[in-house]
């Protein structure tokens, strides 16, 4: 297992979540108008993952080190969570009911070496309106990297007529 020491500003931000007791993340959204392909978005999402370290990195701790190691783990496949908000509600409390379902995710406890620390979710309000919202620990990536792989997946996405 080839494992990496944290940069310094990682260093940073694990001592501010064990100072803070609090996890920091990084999250961006689409908005879609119009129909889309789940699964063709699904596969542009791992096309994106598998060309980029940050987004399959997980984090170890070690007796030797004061800091996590990061490992970049080969392959990373992501499931998006589809929310089904189809016909329930109006768009203000589905966009409320989104915003809870997301902030409440935000503050479960987060399994740095077990879990894909990439969280792709995918909140259908009509056949013709959907939101996704990715998610990752500040641990991982900054919101302007984030921001980089949103605009990177917008562009495939065009490609693939999505």
């Amino acid at each position: 297992m080839n494992s990496f020491n944290l940069y310094d500003s990682q260093m940073k931000i694990c001592l501010l979540q064990q100072y803070t007791g609090k996890i920091f993340n990084s999250e961006g959204r689409i908005d879609f108008k119009g129909e889309i392909n789940l699964h063709e978005l699904e596969t542009c999402i791992n096309l994106i993952v598998s060309k980029h370290d940050a987004l399959r990195t997980n984090y170890f701790a070690t007796k030797e080190t004061l800091f996590p190691l990061q490992v970049v783990q080969d392959v990373v496949q992501i499931k998006p969570i589809l929310h089904n908000y189809d016909g329930l509600m109006s768009e203000e409390l589905k966009i409320i009911e989104m915003d809870k379902c997301l902030n409440d995710a935000a503050k479960l406890p987060v399994d740095y070496q077990n879990d894909t620390l990439l969280k792709a979710n995918i909140f259908q309000f009509s056949t013709t309106h959907s939101i996704l919202s990715i998610t990752i620990p500040s641990l991982s990536m900054d919101s302007y990297s984030l921001l980089k792989i949103f605009e990177e997946l917008v562009n495939l996405l065009e490609v693939h007529n999505l």
